[in-house]
């Protein structure tokens, strides 16, 4: 194809695309909400989390990683049946293999770019100023919808689009119970480094990739049950 010719000359190009996009978007969105603040709206919250909860965040991106690895096998299942949709998938997933793990990638520069960077830019801007305008006209759940739909749009691609729908209804609530940006933003981060690492240990041996996914899915069952017990334990609070 023509991005694969496009990568055989220089296959970081896209980790530096990535990473080139991240540093020119972020200023700007941080630059947006300092004026929206200035003129008193304050758009996201920035406030800081306890120690404990960096690890407790992390643990659910893993499990968040886990639901949307059964989410995806389905949508795999759901195309053997569907010749369109297995087209579709099959499109997608070389697309992605060509552009984000082309031979002779340096991985942490696409790990920097697409697990740390663009994470970062995109709850600035859709977590952040997004859900922060959004809430000024529908707050609450209709807002939750919205800025997921937006965000589904935003990666115009059906496949992508489909699943990261789920994972923004998930961060917008994350958001909205948190209080916090950080606790999406770490959630992003993960999500999007998992797929990435994983993406790159597939190509090693496959005792590593073994030993990785054993690791991965002992963190997505830790990261389950700790949510679990949390979400009682405020219900619980909530309920006295």
């Amino acid at each position: 194809t023509e991005m694969t010719q496009i990568l055989s000359n220089d296959p970081n190009l896209m980790a530096k695309v990535l990473i080139g996009n991240a540093i020119l978007a972020i200023p700007v969105y941080l630059l947006y909400l300092r004026i929206r603040k200035k003129q008193g709206v304050a758009l996201a919250q920035m406030k800081g989390i306890r120690g404990q909860d960096y690890l407790f965040y992390i643990c659910q991106g893993m499990a968040f990683q886990g639901g949307l690895g059964l989410l995806l096998n389905g949508i795999y299942q759901l195309g053997k049946n569907l010749p369109w949709l297995a087209d579709l998938v099959e499109t997608y997933n070389e697309g992605i293999q060509s552009s984000l793990f082309p031979e002779g990638v340096v991985p942490w520069l696409t790990l920097v770019g697409g697990g740390i960077l663009i994470p970062l830019a995109e709850e600035l801007l859709f977590r952040g100023i997004v859900m922060g305008e959004l809430e000024k006209v529908w707050p609450g759940k209709p807002t939750l919808l919205l800025q997921a739909l937006l965000f589904a749009a935003f990666h115009l691609n059906f496949v992508q689009g489909f699943y990261v729908f789920f994972i923004a209804l998930l961060l917008g609530l994350v958001y909205q119970q948190s209080k916090s940006l950080i606790a999406p933003i770490l959630i992003h981060m993960v999500i999007n480094s998992y797929s990435i690492i994983l993406g790159t240990v597939a190509q090693q041996s496959q005792k590593t990739l073994v030993a990785f996914g054993l690791v991965s899915f002992t963190m997505m069952i830790i990261g389950a049950v700790w949510g679990i017990l949390r979400w009682r334990a405020r219900k619980k609070l909530g309920n006295i």
